[in-house]
Formats: C-alpha cells, structure tokens, sequence
C-alpha cells in the first residue's frame, strides 16, 4: 500500500485531509537539474526555472546523504525505512481526467489558505472543506493521484500535451517514490532522505527519474502543472476545478462584478454580470 502523502513541490507547508495532517516539509524532486557539492547547506542555484531545493547530495562514499561539513566515513546502510522496488515493478500509465467546474476562486483559496497555507490546521481545513464541500472534492480528492499520493502532475500535462511523453514519465517517476518511500516518516525529513538517495546514481528510482522527469517539469509548456509553491496552487485548481481542465484561462481570475446595470436589468457592464 502505498504512502498517503500529498507531495506538491512546496519547500515548507502543510497538507490535512479528513482532518488529519498529512505532511509537512512537502517538495517535488527534478524542477531543474542542478546538484550542489559536499559542504553546501543546501541548494541555492537558480540556473533553471524552477529550484529542486534537494538536500545536497554527496560527491564521496554515502553517509546519511545530507553533508555535514565532515568528511564522509563509509558507506551508507541506507534509511530503515526504504523499501527495495520490486523487481517487476512496471510503469502506470497517466490517466486522463475530465476536470471538474465545482468551483470559483473565492472556494479555491479558501480552501489553499485552510489546508495547505503556512497557518493551516486540522480545524481550518475541515472548516474550509464543510463550508465548499463540492469544491472541496475536486481540489483534494479528484485531483490527487490514488497511486502517488501527490497532485496529478501527469493529468495534468496529458491535456495540455497528450503526444508527449512526460505525463507517463512524471508519472512514472512518482509512483517509483511512492514504492520506495512509502514507510519513511514525512516530518521527521526521512521521506526527502529516501527520495534524495533513490535518485542519485544506483538509486532505485535514478533511471526513471533522469528519464524525462527533470525536463518535463522545467517545460515552459507544463508550468502550470509544476506546482512548486503555495500561489502555483491557485492556477492549478482553476484549470482541474474551475475551467474542467482547461489550463488556458488558469491565468485569468474570475470576473468581477461592477454592480452597474447596462440594460435595467441583469446586465453589468463590468464582466460577470
């Protein structure tokens, strides 16, 4: 079974499903291919579009793989938690879905601030969730995937591209983690250890992640699936929740009404009317 834990390329926030907190620290791995070296504190570069903000990676003999400014003493044993990919393990394919048009901005962010934001707790999100609960179902239900547990990244980049390879890689990718992963502790950081180390050369999941996946995510094209941080969520959740999958407008906020009357009647003349 894999881990129920909502990764959406966040450096730092909090995710509460059903009134419980799921995961703190959340990020998605692969936003631009940079590594640091032994003794960084972390990573900083800005040399793609987006910043991977992976712990740093070894150069020498593993240890624990997060550097220390110590040498590196032998090798690592790995994390206790880390589950050996099975062997026969094959890649899903990316699902399309249809999107939903549940909600407006008003719901979105109600509910990004209750459930995701930097304040967020248990009582927020189940506040926010009663009070847009048909929003509430596409934004943290249809839209994360059952396999990975994150955000549907690859449903995402199948309707915005669905000749291209990188919604099956992404997903590809994520459910490699999930596998790898999916009985390391979230807050206590082990979760970013064990995909920091199954993705670096050997790893269990290296192959899939240096497949497509780094590319795909720093697309210009596929920006708006790429959540990387709190605000990214709001364009997300209007192209799967508001527009019913139509990520052309996730730019555009809802109209707004100028409460003028054009024609005596139900007509504004500011659009939304």
């Amino acid at each position: 079974m894999r881990a129920a834990i909502l990764v959406v390329g966040l450096s730092s926030f909090a995710v509460l499903v059903g009134g419980g907190l799921v995961g703190c620290g959340a990020r998605t791995l692969g936003l631009d291919s940079d590594r640091t070296v032994d003794g960084a504190v972390a990573d900083s570069s800005t040399d793609g579009a987006f910043d991977t903000r992976l712990p740093p990676l070894d150069t020498g003999l593993r240890d624990t793989g997060r550097d220390t400014f110590v040498p590196d003493t032998g090798p690592d044993t790995g994390l206790s938690c880390m589950t050996p990919l099975p062997s026969d393990f094959t890649c899903p394919a990316a699902k399309a879905k249809k999107g939903g048009t549940s909600c407006n901005d008003v719901a979105i962010q109600a509910l990004i601030d209750g459930c995701f934001g930097g304040s967020a707790t248990s009582s927020s999100c189940s506040s926010a969730r009663a009070k847009y609960s048909t929003c509430s179902k596409c934004v943290l239900g249809d839209w994360i995937d059952a396999d990975t547990g994150t955000l549907d990244f690859a449903a995402c980049m199948l309707v915005i591209d669905p000749k291209d390879t990188c919604a099956r890689d992404v997903k590809c990718a994520g459910v490699c983690f999930a596998d790898v992963c999916m009985d390391c502790d979230y807050e206590s950081g082990d979760y970013d250890t064990c995909q920091n180390l199954a993705v670096e050369p050997g790893g269990a999941c290296e192959k899939y992640y240096s497949k497509g996946y780094i590319d795909c995510f720093g697309d210009p094209k596929y920006g708006v699936c790429a959540v990387r941080d709190i605000p990214d969520l709001l364009p997300f959740y209007r192209g799967a929740c508001r527009d019913g999958g139509d990520w052309s407008k996730a730019s555009i906020p809802d109209p707004v009404d100028g409460g003028v009357s054009v024609d005596g009647g139900a007509t504004d003349a500011a659009p939304g009317g």
